[in-house]
């Protein structure tokens, strides 16, 4: 079963690189961190949260390239 990609890399890239910049918290934090904070949800343009594995998904992703 295919997710259904709601969110796109860039976007997730982003996410990823905000939890590095601000102190490296983990993905759930992460997750809870932008569940409390609608501005930055509106600039990355994000109409929901990711869960925090497909953070971790996205991370990966990246690695791989």
């Amino acid at each position: 079963k295919k997710s259904p990609h709601i969110y796109s890399l860039p976007q997730l890239i982003s996410c990823v690189l905000l939890k590095i910049y601000i102190r490296n918290m983990s993905y759930r934090d992460l997750e809870d961190f932008l569940l409390s904070s609608g501005d930055i949800k509106r600039v990355l343009g994000l109409r929901g949260v990711p869960n925090y594995s497909t953070f971790c998904r996205a991370c990966n992703r990246i690695k791989r390239l």
